[in-house]
């Protein structure tokens, strides 16, 4: 996880991730999902990470599928 990402927030555990095709969509993305609710953000989290998984591997560097995209075969 980027440094400074961990340091700005406090970040230890990453629970939930999105992909997108360029740049500026994840930033639209993530500037409508700053106005959602708490509630609603922690639903979102439970739709992929119910349990609430920490998906970075710090070994390698890699990050794993929720819980939710392997029990439907995403992977």
């Amino acid at each position: 996880m980027a440094r400074f990402c961990q340091d700005e927030y406090a970040v230890k555990h990453l629970v939930y991730y999105e992909m997108h095709r360029s740049m500026d969509e994840a930033i639209r993305r993530e500037k409508r999902l700053k106005d959602w609710r708490r509630a609603w953000k922690v639903r979102l989290i439970e739709t992929m990470n119910p349990e609430w998984c920490d998906l970075f591997d710090p070994e390698t560097g890699e990050i794993a599928m929720g819980p939710a995209d392997v029990a439907r075969g995403s992977g």
